[in-house]
């Protein structure tokens, strides 16, 4: 996307991604694995994620900085089988949601053991 003119520096692209591999995540708690990801113009996430034990995902998706946040239970993540959703206008149930200005992916881990997270976000429209 070309753009120029004041507000070219201060503008978002329409498509951003972020990774994260091998994550440690320790059992019983609640670990940010990608932290605030710009989804300006956004209107779908893509997430993948892989981790070596049962995990569940959650995405807080912001309205504004430091302003509200909805927060999407993803869903379960089987170790060693990974696994993709969708969220915003191509997302179902309750993913079906608007995006936000940024987004973060936490990982709950209730395992009974640690967990080492490998994670992909995208941010489309």
């Amino acid at each position: 996307m070309a753009s120029s003119g004041i507000l070219a520096a201060q503008t978002t692209p329409l498509v951003e991604e972020r990774s994260a591999l091998a994550v440690a995540c320790p059992d019983s708690a609640t670990t940010t694995v990608i932290a605030d990801m710009p989804c300006i113009h956004a209107e779908t996430v893509d997430v993948i994620i892989s981790s070596d034990q049962n995990v569940t995902a959650v995405l807080l998706n912001k309205a504004a900085y430091g302003q509200i946040t909805l927060t999407s239970s993803l869903g379960a993540v089987t170790g060693g089988t990974p696994k993709g959703f969708v969220y915003g206008q191509a997302g179902g149930g309750a993913l079906l949601n608007p995006v936000g200005v940024s987004c973060t992916l936490q990982i709950t881990n209730a395992s009974g053991n640690d967990a080492v997270v490998s994670a992909w976000l995208c941010a489309r429209s």
